[in-house]
C-alpha cells in the first residue's frame, strides 16, 4: 500500500486500480484523479458522511386527555440523526412488548405527529402507552421515546350518534418541488366523526398517471412514483363524511431535475493529421450550466491550443498530433446536483492490421452474403475488395464502413476467390477467402388453403428441391411453433412430407406453415386451415314476461368459423317439460358477415348474427294465437316472417335458442326463467266426435281427448250432448265427464238403430269453450244378423264374357 492522504486514510493499492478510502472523523467530499505523461482522467466527485441516530431525551410519560368523538395529537421530538431518522407510533405495553399500530382513525404525519381522526374509548391506554420510534435507514437499530398515555372522556352518546364534520389536521405545503424521477408524497389528514373519506384529483387536467399513483394511510397520502414533469400541477383532496359540507385543500407540485445527459460524449480513437470531436448536452430545470474539464482542470485554465475550438456543447481539434492526447470531461451542473461524464482522444500512428480476415464462405444463388475484412489502423485503412484481378465497386458489390464485403442476390458466376487490401500511408496488408455458391431450395407442391368440417381429417401437401450436394429437411409448422408429433398423436407427418390432422377441432384452426431447409438456407409456404363447427350455445340474455306477451333475448357467442344463418327459438310448457317445440325454425341471423378471430382465443369464431330480440305474443282468447318473432339490433329492425302456434292460456313457458350454421345446429342455450300466462276459456273443442252403440240398446259417443295445453284453466271437463234426431223439438241431453284423459261416453237404454245429434263442449272453471260445438249425427247400435234359411239364385240367361252376370240374392231371419 502506498499511503496518499495518512490523515484521512486513503491509500492506493500497488495494481494502481483501486482505491480504498477509510473515513474516520472528519465528513468530506472526494474525488479520485488518475494522472500519467498523457493526462489526468478525474472521476465524479463523492461526498462521504457518517450515518448518526442518537437518542430521545429523557422524561417521564405524559398523559394527554380527550373528549370521546373529538381528535387529538400526540407529537414526537424524534432524536437528531444523518439521515434524518424515520418515525413511526408503536404501543408498549406494560410488560415491555411492542406493537404496531394499524388504524384508519390513526396517521402518522412526516414530522412524527400521530393524529387521531376522532378517539374511542377503545384508544384508551390503560395498560399500555404510545410510544414514539425513530429508526435510521443505515443503522440497524431504534430508539423509543416520548412516551403518552390517553385518557379518553366517555360522552355518553353511541358511535352513531356522534357527529363532526371534518377539520383539517395537517396538510403538505401549499407549494411542492419534487425532482424528477422521485416519489412524491401529498398528504391531506382531516379529523372527522365519522371517519371522513378522501378524494384525490387533479386540477384542470385530463391527465392523471394511474399507472403509477398509489394511496397509503388509508387514502390520506397520494403517492407517484417515478414523476415526470407532465406531473406538474395543482392537485386536491377532499374530505366528506355525511356531516356538514366536504372541505378541500390544493397544492400546486412543481417538477425540476437534476442534470442528465442528452447526448454524451465518447472515446476517441484518431490518427495524426485527423479531426477529433466530442460532443455534450445536457438538460435539467432549471436549465444546468455546462462547461468543459481537460486534464482535471478547467479548460479556460489549460494550455492555449489554436487547433482546439471549444463551444458549450462541442470540442473539434483538427489536425491531430501526438501531444493532443489527452483527457476531456463534460460537467452539467443546476442547484440540485451535476452530471459528469470523462473520456480521451488518443493519437495513433499505425500500419494497417486485418484483426478478422474474410473466410472461405459457402452459399446459395439469389442470396445476400456478407464476405469479413475487419481491420485497425491509424489513419484508418483504406479497403479494397479484388477478384480475378479486378476491383469489386457498385451494383451488387458494396463495402460496409468496417471493410466487409456485401454481395447482394449472388450468382453462380460470383464463385471463386476473393482478396481484402488494407492500406494507409504507414503500409499496407492484405487477406483471402473464398465463395462457393450452390443451388437454392424450391418448394415444388406448396401446401393450399384448407376448409374442413370438425371432426373430419385435413391434409396439407408440401415437396421441394435443393441441391445434389445438400441435405434437405421437411418441417411442419403451426403458428411459428414447431409441431411435436409425439405430444400431438392427431398430427402425422407422412413419407411424402404431407401432414395430416385427423379428428379435426375449432382449436385446430391456424396458420399451417411447410419448412423446407438445408444447411445453407430455408423457405417456407404457409397455408391456412379453417376447421367449422356448429356454433356455440347462444346466450339468453333476458326474457321480460308481460299479461300476453313474453319478450326473448340473446346473443351469439361465436360461428366457430361458419357463419350463423338461422336461429331456431324453442319453447316447452309445465305441461310437457321434457318436450320442446319449436316456435321458429329459421329466424335470420341479423348478420352474415364472417370475421376470423385469433384461433387462442375464447370464444371461438366470430359471432356472426348480432344480439337478438324475439318477441312471442298471447293474442286475444278469441283466435288461436300467434308468435311474432322480431329480430333486433340497437340501430335496425327487421320483421321476421310470422309463424303460427298454438298458445295457450293458464301454462308455464320456458325459452330457448338455437343457433345454426352449414355444419348443424348448436347446443341449446340455457332455458329462460318461467313465464306465466292468466287461465282463460277453452279456445276449441274436442275434435275427432262420433256416435254409434257397441250394441243394439246403446249410443257409445267418442272423442279425441284434449291435451292439458288447451285446458286454459282449472277445472277442466268435458260436457256430452246428445237428443234423437228424428223426433221433432227433442231436448239435448247432457252429461259430464270430468277425467280429461276419458275418450268416451256410454248412453244406455236406447232404441235399435236411431239417429241422434250430438256434440261434446269443453268446459273449465271460466265457463264453456270460446267457439261453438260442433254437431255431427250417430246412430245407436243395430240388432244382430243371423244366417238366411233361404237363398235363390236367378241365373237367368249367360251374358256376354265382358259383362258379369246378374245375382240375386233373397234370405230370410228367423
Amino acid at each position: 500500500m502506498i499511503p496518499m492522504f495518512p490523515e484521512q486514510g486513503l491509500t492506493i493499492q500497488p495494481d494502481m486500480d483501486n482505491a480504498t478510502q477509510h473515513i474516520k472523523i472528519q465528513n468530506s467530499q472526494y474525488q479520485c484523479f488518475a494522472t500519467n505523461e498523457l493526462g489526468t482522467a478525474t472521476s465524479n466527485s463523492v461526498f462521504v458522511r457518517k450515518s448518526e441516530l442518537n437518542s430521545f431525551k429523557n422524561q417521564d410519560p405524559q398523559t394527554i386527555e380527550v373528549m370521546e368523538g373529538e381528535p387529538v395529537q400526540l407529537a414526537c421530538q424524534p432524536p437528531d440523526g444523518y439521515p434524518k431518522p424515520s418515525v413511526y407510533w408503536m404501543i408498549q405495553e406494560d410488560q415491555g412488548a411492542l406493537r404496531s399500530i394499524n388504524s384508519s382513525r390513526m396517521t402518522v404525519d412526516p414530522e412524527g405527529t400521530l393524529w387521531f381522526s376522532n378517539v374511542t374509548r377503545f384508544d384508551e391506554s390503560n395498560d399500555f402507552t404510545y410510544a414514539c420510534s425513530a429508526t435510521s435507514a443505515f443503522r440497524n437499530e431504534y430508539k423509543l421515546g416520548n412516551r403518552m398515555y390517553l385518557r379518553v372522556s366517555p360522552t355518553g352518546n353511541s358511535a352513531v350518534q356522534t357527529k363532526n364534520e371534518p377539520k383539517e389536521q395537517f396538510k403538505s405545503r401549499k407549494n411542492t418541488v419534487i425532482l424528477k424521477g422521485r416519489t412524491l408524497r401529498l398528504w391531506c389528514i382531516f379529523s372527522g366523526t365519522p371517519l371522513p373519506e378522501m378524494r384525490w384529483s387533479k386540477s384542470n387536467s385530463s391527465h392523471f398517471p394511474h399507472e403509477r399513483v398509489d394511496y397509503e394511510n388509508y387514502g390520506k397520502t397520494l403517492v407517484i412514483r417515478y414523476v415526470d414533469f407532465e406531473d406538474e400541477g395543482t392537485y386536491e383532496c377532499e374530505a366528506s363524511n355525511g356531516v356538514g359540507v366536504a372541505k378541500s385543500y390544493s397544492m400546486n407540485v412543481e417538477v425540476q431535475a437534476i442534470p442528465y445527459f442528452i447526448k454524451e460524449p465518447e472515446v476517441a480513437h484518431k490518427a495524426e493529421g485527423e479531426t477529433a470531436e466530442f460532443h455534450c448536452k445536457a438538460s435539467g430545470k432549471p436549465p444546468p450550466k455546462q462547461y468543459w474539464i481537460y486534464n482535471g482542470m478547467p479548460i479556460t485554465e489549460a494550455p492555449v491550443n489554436h487547433r482546439r475550438v471549444v463551444e458549450p456543447e462541442k470540442i473539434i481539434i483538427y489536425n491531430l498530433t501526438k501531444g493532443d492526447t489527452g483527457n476531456y470531461g463534460c460537467n452539467a451542473t443546476n442547484g440540485h446536483g451535476y452530471v459528469y461524464k470523462d473520456v480521451y482522444v488518443n493519437v495513433l500512428a499505425l500500419p494497417p492490421e486485418i484483426r478478422r480476415p474474410p473466410t472461405n464462405v459457402m452459399t446459395v444463388d439469389g442470396k445476400q452474403v456478407n464476405m469479413t475484412c475487419r481491420m485497425f489502423g491509424a489513419p484508418t485503412p483504406r479497403i479494397t475488395w479484388i477478384r480475378d484481378s479486378e476491383e469489386l465497386t457498385g451494383g451488387r458489390f458494396q463495402i460496409t464502413s468496417e471493410g466487409d464485403l456485401v454481395i447482394n442476390e449472388v450468382l453462380f458466376t460470383d464463385a471463386g476467390k476473393y482478396t481484402c487490401l488494407a492500406e494507409n500511408k504507414f503500409g499496407k496488408q492484405e487477406a483471402h477467402g473464398s465463395l462457393v455458391v450452390k443451388e437454392r431450395t424450391k418448394i415444388t407442391d406448396a401446401p393450399q388453403d384448407y376448409e374442413v368440417a370438425a371432426g373430419e381429417t385435413a391434409t396439407f401437401r408440401c415437396n421441394a428441391v435443393t441441391d445434389n450436394d445438400l441435405e434437405l429437411s421437411i418441417e411442419w409448422q403451426t403458428d411459428g411453433e414447431n409441431i411435436d408429433f409425439e405430444q400431438e398423436p392427431r398430427f402425422v407427418q407422412q413419407s411424402d412430407f404431407s401432414l395430416s390432422i385427423t379428428k379435426t377441432t375449432e382449436l385446430d384452426s391456424g396458420k399451417y406453415t411447410c419448412l423446407a431447409s438445408t444447411a445453407l438456407d430455408q423457405v417456407e409456404s404457409t397455408a391456412s386451415l379453417i376447421v367449422q363447427d356448429v356454433p356455440n350455445p347462444p346466450q339468453l340474455l333476458k326474457v321480460t314476461c308481460n299479461v300476453r306477451d313474453a319478450s326473448v333475448e340473446w346473443q351469439p357467442m361465436g360461428d366457430n368459423r361458419a357463419p350463423i344463418l338461422v336461429y331456431i327459438i324453442q319453447f316447452n310448457t309445465s305441461f310437457t317439460p321434457d318436450t320442446w317445440e319449436s316456435a321458429y325454425n329459421d329466424v335470420p341471423a341479423t348478420s352474415t358477415e364472417f370475421t376470423r378471430s385469433d384461433v387462442n382465443r375464447e370464444p371461438r369464431g366470430s359471432p356472426c348474427g348480432r344480439q337478438g330480440t324475439v318477441n312471442f305474443e298471447f293474442k286475444s282468447p278469441s283466435v288461436h294465437s300467434v308468435v311474432h318473432g322480431h329480430p333486433t339490433t340497437k340501430s335496425e329492425f327487421r320483421q321476421a316472417e310470422i309463424r303460427q302456434i298454438n298458445l295457450s292460456p293458464w301454462a308455464n313457458y320456458t325459452f330457448r335458442v338455437v343457433a345454426r350454421n352449414k355444419i348443424g345446429p348448436s347446443q341449446p342455450s340455457e332455458h329462460s326463467e318461467m313465464c306465466t300466462t292468466l287461465h282463460d276459456v277453452p279456445h276449441k273443442n274436442p275434435d275427432g266426435v262420433e256416435g254409434k252403440g257397441s250394441d243394439p240398446t246403446n249410443l257409445v259417443i267418442k272423442w279425441s281427448p284434449m291435451p292439458e295445453i288447451e285446458h286454459n284453466g282449472p277445472g277442466f271437463k268435458y260436457r256430452v250432448y246428445w237428443k234423437p234426431d228424428d223426433v221433432e223439438n227433442a231436448r239435448w241431453q247432457t252429461e259430464d265427464v270430468i277425467d280429461w284423459e276419458q275418450d268416451h261416453f256410454v248412453v244406455p237404454n236406447q232404441p235399435t238403430f236411431k239417429p241422434y245429434r250430438i256434440k261434446v263442449e269443453a268446459h273449465n272453471d271460466r265457463g264453456e269453450a270460446n267457439v261453438a260445438a260442433p254437431e255431427i249425427q250417430g246412430w245407436s247400435g243395430e240388432a244382430d244378423s243371423r244366417r238366411s234359411t233361404h237363398i235363390a239364385v236367378n241365373k237367368g240367361s249367360l251374358a256376354s264374357p265382358s259383362t258379369p252376370p246378374p245375382v240375386v240374392l233373397l234370405w230370410s231371419s228367423e
